[in-house]
C-alpha cells in the first residue's frame, strides 16, 4: 500500500492538509508536507524514513514503495531488520550503504576530496575587510 491509499482507506483526502497524514508525519518525525512530496512520488525518503513511515503506519505502507531502489532484508516473520542500498541508482547514489533497522539513524554522505567553502568576506567586491 502506498502513503495516499493509505490516508484514504483511513479515513483522510490523502492531500495536504489530511489529518491522516499529519498524525502519520508526527509518529513518522517528518512533516506532512513532506508525506505528501513521497506520496506522490516527487520525494524519495531516506531508508531511515522510509523504515519510520512503515512502522508507523502499522506496516500497512510497505518500504518497497518508497524505496524500490534499497534491498530490504527481513526475518522469519516479514518484519525489515536492515537493508542495504544498490549504488548507481538515482535515489541511491551517494547514500550510505547498509543499514539496521533496529538503530535507525542518518548519515550524511560526504564527497570524498571536497573542500571546505572558504569564508566570505566583507566589504565590497574586489575588497577585503581588514580588523
Amino acid at each position: 500500500m502506498n502513503i495516499r491509499t493509505y490516508a484514504i482507506e483511513t479515513g483522510g483526502t490523502g492531500m495536504r492538509d489530511c489529518p491522516v497524514l499529519a498524525d502519520l508525519a508526527t509518529k513518522a518525525g517528518c512533516s506532512a508536507h513532506v508525506l505528501y512530496l513521497i506520496g506522490l512520488g516527487h520525494k524519495a525518503p531516506s531508508p531511515e524514513l522510509a523504515f519510520r513511515i512503515h512502522e508507523s503506519s502499522g506496516r500497512k505502507i510497505a518500504c518497497d514503495t518508497m524505496r524500490a531502489d534499497v534491498d530490504w532484508q527481513r526475518d522469519a516473520d516479514g518484519r525489515v531488520t536492515g537493508y542495504q542500498v544498490r549504488l548507481g541508482t538515482p535515489a541511491g547514489k551517494g547514500k550510505k550503504v547498509g543499514g539496521d533497522a533496529s538503530s535507525v539513524h542518518s548519515a550524511q554522505a560526504t564527497r570524498p576530496g571536497a573542500t571546505p567553502k572558504s569564508p566570505r568576506v566583507k566589504g565590497r567586491q574586489g575588497e577585503v575587510a581588514h580588523g
